[in-house]
């Protein structure tokens, strides 16, 4: 048995068509969820029930641009070890 509970605002102006939920449900009632639909819900459930939605949100977001300015930097510092060593070969074949 499957508990679906979910928050959904209205929007009167979109079409008569299913939104997602809607389509999720509607394949429910027929006996058709799979696998991705059931996990995401689950998923959705687990996040909610922990109270965790915001921080996950957040550490998503900073997470992945504090990594890639950690790697900018790391790859701007091999960079310029590696042009050090080859200006001090150059200097070394100049004499």
């Amino acid at each position: 048995m499957i508990e679906v509970s979910k928050t959904v605002t209205v929007d009167h102006n979109t079409p008569a068509e299913e939104s997602g939920l809607d389509a999720v449900l509607g394949a429910m009632n027929e006996g058709k969820i799979n696998t991705l639909q059931k996990t995401s819900l689950e998923w959705d459930n687990l996040k909610t029930k922990l109270g965790v939605e915001g921080q996950l949100e957040k550490a998503g977001e900073e997470g992945y641009l504090d990594r890639q300015d950690f790697l900018a930097r790391v790859d701007g510092r091999v960079f310029e070890g590696e042009k050090d060593k080859r200006n001090a070969q150059r200097a070394k074949r100049g004499r």
